[in-house]
């Protein structure tokens, strides 16, 4: 098995099973410990995953949002016809559950002060 594929089988296991161990490694592929380390190794500078004593667990990647302001403001006329399309389905008294989204956001604007006939 080349070096590649050791990596991208080590890579789906972790993501698979959350964590790995040098030991386990090492008996499946048939390599030394040694080798696994220098494996995991190469698999942690690529961000991958996150060495532990004794093995590996999966890299928790950071998502990067755009700020809040940018959200709303970006699409605006596209969320305010979503937003109308809502208002006119709304009728006095009715309870809504909305999630944070910047067109959630201009919908609860809208609403502000609502009072449908």
């Amino acid at each position: 098995m080349f070096m590649e594929e050791r990596l991208e089988d080590i890579l789906e296991m972790i993501k698979k099973d959350g964590k790995v161990r040098v030991k386990e490694l090492s008996e499946k592929f048939k390599v030394s410990e040694d080798m696994i380390r220098k494996d995991l190794s190469k698999l942690e500078k690529e961000g991958n995953i996150k060495r532990t004593y004794g093995g590996a667990i999966l890299e928790r990647k950071i998502i990067h949002n755009d700020n809040t302001t940018s959200r709303i403001i970006s699409n605006i006329e596209e969320k305010e016809k979503i937003a109308k399309l809502v208002m006119d389905e709304i009728q006095e008294n009715d309870v809504i559950f909305m999630d944070i989204s910047s067109t959630n956001y201009t919908i609860a604007t809208m609403m502000t002060g609502f009072k449908k006939i």
